[in-house]
């Protein structure tokens, strides 16, 4: 290394004139998560890694934050409903068919005063579930 200052090239993958952000590469690399507000308010939406072929993953108020399961099969992802924010997973087999995500867990994490975070106590805290 000669501690120079290379140019780094860098190229589009996900564009349009909507909003695009938060994206993750699924496990295998085949992939991308990403917030897209394309289809009205920020939703979870899912693309080969060339960007090609979008597909909507979430269809809530609001979707944010996604992260791949590590077998690449689901997609979890936070969002607000009945005046909370909860976390849901989405299985990505079968797309096409609206809804199929499931609430996991309701105010999953709270951050501290020391900014770490921890486990919440109290009612109303949801139990984690898989898909089959």
């Amino acid at each position: 290394m000669d501690g120079v200052l290379r140019p780094v090239e860098f190229r589009t993958i996900i564009s349009g004139d909507a909003g695009n952000a938060g994206p993750q590469f699924s496990p295998d690399g085949q992939r991308i998560a990403f917030m897209s507000d394309r289809s009205g308010p920020w939703q979870i939406w899912m693309s080969n890694a060339d960007g090609s072929d979008p597909k909507q993953v979430s269809f809530t108020d609001s979707g944010g934050t996604p992260r791949w399961s590590p077998d690449g099969r689901s997609i979890a992802f936070d969002a607000p409903l009945d005046g909370g924010t909860y976390v849901f997973v989405a299985p990505i087999d079968n797309l096409e068919v609206p809804g199929r995500w499931r609430r996991v867990a309701s105010r999953a994490f709270r951050a501290t005063e020391s900014s770490s975070i921890s486990p919440p106590t109290g009612p109303g805290i949801g139990r984690c579930g898989k898909f089959p």
